[in-house]
């Protein structure tokens, strides 16, 4: 069963929990002894009446939870955060605000949620695709009605991409002696 850390807002297996605190007659689940220790200091800052525990006791409450969507709260009338950061693709439970690794695996974390970058509509004309214009409208030359085309968007910077750039110009600059060390005598 899924449960919620309160310190760090984590999504844990309830089962994976790395600590459990009671508190005011409710269980409470921790990804770390550091976030347990945090919620043992001071109970009242990390409790709201729409993050308890576990599923059980969500049943009365506002809140709904699915593993896959996380929560919604209010029927999804509100913004959840969930939808927002960044999750490992073999450990969905992991969840961090910016680009990084997943501390359980090492993969890169991919955001949540696809950007809805909107992409630009360009309009061409079938028979001539050299007519292009920003809304639609007939073609010049034939008169036929323009068709929308989606104009490629330019994506975001790719940490994962600039990490793996990195250490394949690192292992070119270390294999090329390499090579001519051991083929010069060929």
């Amino acid at each position: 069963m899924k449960v919620k850390d309160l310190v760090c807002n984590m999504t844990i297996e309830e089962k994976d929990a790395a600590g459990v605190s009671i508190y005011q007659s409710v269980k409470y689940h921790f990804c770390s002894d550091a976030c347990k220790i945090k919620f043992d200091k001071n109970p009242d800052a990390f409790i709201s009446d729409k993050a308890p525990g576990t599923e059980k006791e969500r049943a009365g409450k506002s809140e709904i939870f699915t593993p896959l969507e996380g929560p919604a709260i209010n029927g999804g009338a509100e913004s959840p955060s969930f939808l927002t950061g960044f999750t490992c693709p073999m450990h969905p439970e992991v969840r961090q605000e910016g680009h990084g690794s997943c501390p359980k695996c090492g993969m890169a974390l991919e955001p949540v949620a696809p950007s809805a970058t909107p992409a630009k509509t360009e309009w061409t004309c079938p028979m001539h695709p050299e007519i292009v214009r920003d809304e639609p409208g007939n073609c010049p030359k034939c008169g036929m009605a323009l068709e929308p085309r989606n104009a490629v968007s330019e994506e975001e910077e790719n940490p994962e991409l600039i990490d793996m750039t990195r250490r394949f110009r690192v292992s070119v600059l270390l294999t090329v002696p390499l090579v001519v060390i051991a083929m010069g005598g060929v």
